[in-house]
């Protein structure tokens, strides 16, 4: 979906230049398009349009290449931004108090500034209106009415004759020449264009909202199971029978990385093998969270993004979660996961 709204804006913008290259071209250098033999005459009869086509559709292409790399590359930081953006929102809160020091100290002055400017303008006020009850002067005619009843008289009349040569016919404005059959093609493409902008930003916004879903199923094969997810086994015959104690084995152990990595896949692989969870292969671990909470679980998905970001603190912060939370996760996971048939 995301290429296809990508290509369709690249032919509206191409559809634009070609048409304002169009305009804006005399028509004494417009070659004779040649409708009478379909495509082939066209293309044929283009003459020079055909490398203004192509230079106006390297150029659209180039623009939205630029534009694609840009939002790859604000993803990038975003991403990057979520998973070790700590040290930057430091910096911020850092630079917000300095700021709110400088607020303080800088105010008094600046309502001191104040007071005395609005009294400055209001004395100043004051003397002008005095001045003006005081003080009237007549005030001086006019010298536009002066100079109009001057030239209203009889040694002013004067009439003028201008001749000029004027192009065509001067019954009325000059009319555009009529473009025929490549006034309703264009005409009928524009409409078109439209059309398909519309509809998929309709879809867009309805697939945002959630007011549509997509029904892979029936178009798409049945996929084959996932095996693997961010390089994590998710297979039922990869894990241990007791999931819980076995984590709570590797935590005391002092191998936190490892026993919060086995509950993380473990509960993606209970959510893929009983609740039917599809991953893409593009997903995210903050992907997979919003995709259980539609899942509408409950009290399994506030647990799984527990057991989420506990793992994201092991895995990319290099740092261990508190003992307490860790061993809670450990005796709760069989609780939720075992019991409840996650």
């Amino acid at each position: 979906l995301a290429a296809a709204t990508c290509l369709a804006l690249e032919l509206a913008l191409w559809a634009q230049l070609a048409l304002a290259a169009y305009f804006f071209t005399p028509v004494e250098l417009l070659p004779e398009f040649d409708l009478d033999h379909g495509a082939p005459g066209l293309l044929a009869s283009l003459g020079w349009c055909d490398a203004v086509l192509r230079g106006l559709w390297l150029a659209s292409y180039s623009l939205f290449g630029i534009l694609n790399a840009l939002c790859g590359f604000a993803l990038y930081i975003d991403r990057r931004t979520l998973l070790e953006g700590w040290d930057i929102e430091l910096v911020f809160r850092n630079l917000a108090r300095r700021a709110a020091k400088l607020l303080q100290r800088v105010a008094p002055l600046l309502l001191v500034l104040l007071a005395l400017g609005a009294g400055a303008g209001m004395a100043q006020a004051q003397a002008q209106e005095s001045a003006g009850e005081t003080t009237q002067v007549e005030a001086p005619q006019d010298p536009v009415e002066v100079a109009r009843e001057v030239l209203d008289t009889e040694e002013f009349e004067t009439k003028e004759v201008e001749r000029r040569l004027l192009w065509g016919s001067s019954k009325g404005p000059p009319r555009l020449p009529s473009l025929g059959w490549m006034g309703t093609i264009l005409q009928a493409l524009g409409i078109g264009l439209l059309i398909v902008l519309l509809a998929v930003l309709v879809l867009l916004v309805a697939r945002t909202f959630g007011w549509i879903q997509w029904r892979r199923d029936k178009l798409a094969p049945a996929a084959e199971p996932v095996t693997h997810v961010f390089g994590l086994d998710v297979r039922p015959q990869s894990l241990p029978d007791d999931i819980g104690g076995r984590a709570r084995e590797l935590w005391l152990a002092g191998q936190a990385s490892e026993a919060m990595g086995l509950l993380y896949r473990a509960a993606l692989s209970r959510l893929i093998g009983r609740q039917g969870l599809e991953i893409e292969p593009g997903d995210t671990e903050r992907d997979c969270v919003e995709r259980v909470r539609r899942k509408g679980v409950g009290a399994t998905a506030e647990f799984f993004e527990r057991i989420t970001r506990a793992w994201l603190v092991c895995a990319y912060s290099r740092t261990r979660p508190a003992d307490e939370v860790a061993l809670e996760l450990c005796e709760r996971w069989n609780g939720v996961f075992e019991e409840r048939g996650a």
